[in-house]
């Protein structure tokens, strides 16, 4: 454990705000999560060896807070490395990440934290959120599917993740979006799903292992500002066969484990999956053409089962 642990009062929730070359967005970030109304927080920053100032603007944004530790790893961990040493240093029983670009509305824990707190089998609670330019100005509120609704729900796990599955669509969220409990996620097994190892979309893969057997919470007021730039993984052009890709073994670990357990809930999930190739694969890396090929084998092949059984 790092040092400027050993004095850190007990909490509610565990902000942790991994952060890379963010100089430009980690300010007005940090802001927002110190401005929160729900005060029994720490806050866990850790650059990843920007080569910008964003660890300056964070040690500066945040100087004399004793909640904050603003920490700095030795060697350039990447993205997943990052997540997983934040995640390593979270203590309070509920975890809430807010990653270096995006911010939080000030009442976003204390509206999280008041549907969760007092409902043991409430794992993950998300919200809507608004998806904002690189100078912050909205571009879109996502809604709920239409069988979520547009008030403030509980809704089973199981059916939660069959609803992302079968829409082939992240509704829950980015993990900015998200609070969840910090008990449920196996730190040793974080990049699996059943005997699935995913390359991407790892925050679905939380979700819907926090999910299993329990409940989720949603909450129609947008409380998070998830930031679109060109800087994201989205937006790598290297990333977008693995960020399309991963849903197949997403689907594949998730039956394992409880998720789309009728011949319907998987062929249409898998339907969403070959929807989703189709509309990108004219942006896949063409060295990754045979294994695409391969995966949508592989599918024609289960939903030929499934329509059969």
């Amino acid at each position: 454990m790092d040092p400027a642990f050993g004095t850190r009062t007990s909490a509610t929730v565990s902000v942790l705000v991994p952060a890379y070359n963010s100089e430009a967005f980690i300010a007005e970030c940090l802001q927002s999560v110190l401005a929160q109304t729900h005060e029994a927080m720490t806050v866990t920053v850790v650059d990843d060896c920007s080569t910008d100032g964003t660890y300056e603007v964070a040690r500066e944004v945040t100087a004399g807070d004793r909640r904050v530790a603003v920490l700095r790893n030795e060697t350039n961990l990447g993205n997943r490395g990052n997540f997983e040493r934040c995640l390593r240093l979270a203590s309070a029983p509920f975890v809430k990440f807010v990653c270096g670009d995006d911010a939080l509305e000030p009442q976003a824990l204390a509206r999280m934290v008041a549907f969760a707190e007092d409902r043991p089998d409430m794992a993950l609670v998300t919200s809507c959120r608004h998806m904002v330019d690189e100078r912050g100005a909205v571009l879109t509120q996502p809604a709920f599917p239409a069988t979520i609704g547009s008030a403030d729900m509980e809704i089973d796990g199981i059916a939660a993740g069959d609803l992302l599955l079968t829409s082939g669509y992240n509704w829950i969220g980015e993990p900015t979006t998200v609070l969840f409990r910090r008990e449920l996620l196996d730190l040793d097994g974080l990049y699996r799903i059943g005997s699935a190892a995913p390359q991407r979309n790892l925050d679905i893969v939380w979700w819907l292992k926090i999910m299993a057997g329990h409940r989720m919470g949603a909450i129609a007021e947008p409380l998070s500002r998830f930031r679109i730039h060109d800087g994201q993984q989205s937006h790598q052009a290297h990333l977008r066969t693995d960020l399309v890709m991963s849903w197949y073994d997403i689907i594949a670990g998730a039956s394992e484990i409880g998720y789309l357990q009728s011949r319907e809930a998987e062929s249409t999930a898998l339907a969403a999956f070959v929807r989703s190739v189709q509309a990108n694969v004219a942006n896949f890396d063409p060295l990754d053409f045979p294994r695409t090929a391969a995966t949508l084998s592989a599918v024609e092949t289960r939903l030929l089962q499934l329509a059969a059984a």
